[in-house]
């Protein structure tokens, strides 16, 4: 049985309950693998390519003591003029603390552990993953998190 049936027959039974996902990723080529490794595994998926983008969907679909989404995906690389990927972690952090968020980057160097390590049990964050996104580690974060019953 693969990794997508299996998952498929135990969201059956949990109600067909999916974790609703944002992917937050301006590189075309990364999106397209990471929303396909995620989309492998049945989510319900948005995506944003932008910072300001990610924060307008988080605002338009959720309210602080019920969010639409149940994780983000957020590119820590995203550019932007206003707000950058540490700054949408910021805004998720405290406006939206029961979204898990799950950092992703190609270049993970301990510099970027030890900033990230601040953010650690404050207001949903969950960890920090490579880019593109892999169906395994998804697999991971959800059993760790309780976001399916997997």
């Amino acid at each position: 049985m693969t990794i997508t049936q299996e998952l498929v027959k135990r969201w059956k039974e949990f109600d067909e309950k999916k974790p609703s996902c944002l992917l937050v990723e301006e590189d075309s080529d990364k999106k397209e693998l990471s929303k396909r490794a995620l989309l492998s595994l049945g989510v319900e998926l948005q995506t944003a390519r932008t910072a300001k983008e990610a924060i307008q969907l988080l605002a338009q679909s959720a309210r602080p003591d019920h969010p639409s989404f149940d994780i983000v995906f957020l590119d820590l690389d995203i550019a932007g003029l206003e707000i950058q990927g540490i700054g949408v972690l910021e805004h998720i952090r405290k406006n939206f603390p029961s979204i898990h968020t799950v950092l992703v980057s190609s270049q993970i160097s301990q510099g970027l552990l030890n900033v990230l390590l601040s953010f650690k049990g404050h207001g949903g964050y969950v960890g920090i993953t490579q880019n593109p996104l892999d169906p395994a580690d998804i697999k991971d974060i959800f059993d760790k998190h309780r976001l399916v019953s997997v």
